[in-house]
């Protein structure tokens, strides 16, 4: 019987799953990239976090620091006779065992609510005629040392300011 069709030569392939190992290699280096993607994208986001944190914790602190300044202005009788006011004479306030005056604008969802500490300063002398004279006549105190705290919202940020008030 005579064949019309001829059947091609048989080739001999030498690639062997070369393919299937360039693909893998491929796929390996997918993967890699997808795992630094998501872990740069987690420390983002931690890190916004902390910034947001830090950000409520100073504002907590700037508000407290205004509502000290306010209360100097408007109800000084009262402030002076708070805990949370001290004398020059006094030893400096302690944010660890002194018992801050509270800012109660915010509710219960912070871990701790802003804070101030109001202390007197020394009288500056001023001198009656020279600098060189010894006789000074000291005023009346009026300038206010105002330390305000808060935390954010984790109690890890925290914020304390200082401002001096002249009254």
């Amino acid at each position: 019987m005579i064949t019309l069709f001829k059947k091609p030569p048989r080739i001999q392939s030498i690639e062997h799953g070369s393919v299937l190992v360039i693909a893998l290699v491929i796929l390996l280096v997918l993967t890699m990239m997808a795992i630094a993607g998501v872990q740069s994208t987690s420390t983002q986001e931690r890190m916004a976090g902390n910034m947001r944190d830090k950000d409520i914790s100073f504002q907590f602190a700037e508000a407290a620091l205004r509502d000290a300044e306010l209360a100097l202005r408007d109800e000084f009788e009262i402030m002076t006779t708070e805990d949370c006011f001290f004398s020059f004479n006094d030893s400096p306030p302690d944010f660890e065992k002194d018992i801050p005056c509270l800012h109660y604008l915010f509710g219960d969802s912070f871990p701790s609510e802003p804070g101030f500490f109001i202390r007197e300063l020394p009288p500056i002398p001023e001198p009656l005629e020279s600098l060189e004279s010894d006789t000074f006549n000291i005023p009346d105190p009026s300038l206010y040392r105002i330390t305000a705290q808060s935390a954010g919202g984790s109690a890890d940020a925290r914020t304390i300011l200082e401002a001096i008030f002249k009254r």
